[in-house]
């Protein structure tokens, strides 16, 4: 009985293996989960037609040849797994590692720009919009560095953004 389970379970993973690697890129969330940050990434936030896309211009998906924004919800929470409530816009920051437009960089919409753009939605639960600093989006993953820093704490992590045709 044993081996049959065994070699069931063995034929499920390859076939999802099987799948994943054939299935296209999708313009679906992405997520990053660490102890100290949890993100969770939508480039499709604007297809919806949200008071955040009209405040910054955007209309649509984020894809290839447009500047439309990138949702970017961001869990920060101490070691213990408490929120860290309260942050302010300026605590968050973006580095750009790899970019799949040419000079395409990654930044966070200011709230001076877009006032819906920067929000704490519960304690600790904070919503962003990025968007490229100039030019538009190429397809394909852009690197990101999540920088959160409270004070002489920072909490770091690399998200991926995955920018369809």
């Amino acid at each position: 009985m044993r081996k049959l389970y065994a070699s069931v379970s063995l034929a499920l993973v390859a076939s999802l293996v099987l799948l994943v690697q054939a299935a296209p890129i999708l313009a679906g969330p992405s997520a990053v989960f660490t102890n100290n940050l949890d993100v969770l990434v939508h480039v499709d936030h604007c297809a919806s037609g949200s008071t955040l896309c009209t405040g910054s211009s955007s209309s649509g998906e984020a894809a290839a040849g447009n500047d439309s924004i990138v949702e970017v919800i961001v869990h920060a929470k101490r070691p213990n797994g408490t929120p860290f409530a309260g942050l302010a816009e300026s605590a968050f920051s973006l580095t750009s590692i790899t970019n799949q437009g040419a000079g395409v960089t990654p930044v966070f919409v200011g709230s001076a720009i877009c006032a819906a753009c920067f929000l704490e939605v519960e304690p600790g639960v904070y919503r962003l919009a990025s968007r490229p600093s100039f030019g538009t989006w190429g397809a394909g993953t852009y690197s990101v560095l999540l920088k959160v820093t409270n004070g002489n704490a920072t909490r770091q992590v690399v998200v991926p953004i995955h920018i369809p045709n």
